[in-house]
């Protein structure tokens, strides 16, 4: 009777363990999956880090000087006009400017003077150099054609939907943040059950390293294949320098998944080896 009641009760304990290191999994996995998301996919931050790596601005100021020559050619003026207008520094700053509002959620404005400035200089001394009169008609009408093609800078400048972006960023950090703490505090309950239910605790250690080494499998399982198979490279985006960004910007959020998954597989070989030491201690303590 004695026996069947204990064994009863091994299986009780066998059965809680697992069930506990299932929900342990489970919220390490919810956790690590939106750490990564916050690292990746939700960082301000990494944006401005792969807009530098892939030469953003100036794939950006190019694209501004090619559509305003397309402008300029019928006027017959010379396109070197706005050589050197738009400072590689002025569109670095602009660019960033607007990310860092839309995710401020305030508006941001694009000066555009100086460059107006400069291509009315340049203007008036190809008048000087071709001897055509200047009067204050021509030079009103030169601030006009200026005025009207520099209107497409802003919108080159632009980032394409990303206030859109920054608003969902700012909106879900909030409910991530809740979301994680909570799973953490789930883990922290499952991981106290664990200790309590085994009286050798090395063997509670072995249930929160299966629930480790499955929340590692899970957080890099569908990003790893995502970089093998690299289907995001399928996406439409336009134009290319977009294109060029959006891919690296993919690739490296969803490392951020695979380095967040070799965090937990080295977490669960160090708890390997804590449980090898305790088994090597209780085997020198009961041969004393």
């Amino acid at each position: 009777m004695r026996g069947n009641s204990k064994r009863e009760k091994n299986i009780g304990k066998i059965i809680f363990c697992v069930l506990f290191s299932f929900l342990l999994s489970v919220v390490l996995t919810i956790v690590s999956i939106l750490a990564a998301i916050r690292i990746g996919f939700f960082n301000k931050e990494l944006i401005f880090e792969y807009l530098d790596k892939v030469d953003f601005y100036s794939e950006v100021q190019q694209e501004v000087y090619k559509q305003i020559s397309y402008e300029i050619v019928p006027t017959g003026l010379e396109l070197n006009l706005i050589d050197e207008t738009i400072p590689i520094e002025k569109v670095h700053n602009d660019v960033n400017g607007y990310i860092q509002a839309c995710f401020d959620d305030v508006e941001y404005g694009i000066e555009t003077a100086e460059i107006e400035d400069a291509m009315y200089k340049n203007i008036m001394d190809q008048f000087e150099n071709m001897e055509r009169q200047e009067d204050a008609g021509t030079q009103e009408h030169a601030r006009r054609f200026i005025s009207n093609i520099i209107e497409k800078y802003p919108d080159i400048i632009k980032f394409p939907y990303i206030k859109e972006f920054a608003g969902i960023c700012t909106k879900m950090e909030p409910l991530l943040t809740m979301i994680m703490i909570a799973a953490a505090v789930m883990g922290i309950v499952c991981i106290l059950f664990l200790l309590l239910l085994q009286r050798w605790k090395h063997r509670s250690l072995r249930y929160i390293i299966y629930a480790v080494l499955a929340a590692a499998l899970m957080t890099v399982a569908v990003p790893a294949y995502l970089l093998i198979r690299k289907t995001y490279e399928g996406l439409g985006i336009r134009p290319v320098y977009l294109y060029n960004f959006c891919m690296e910007y993919i690739k490296a959020s969803l490392l951020s998944f695979i380095w967040i998954g070799i965090g937990l597989l080295g977490s669960s070989v160090f708890l390997m080896i804590v449980v090898k030491l305790m088994k090597e201690r209780l085997k020198k303590r009961k041969y004393r």
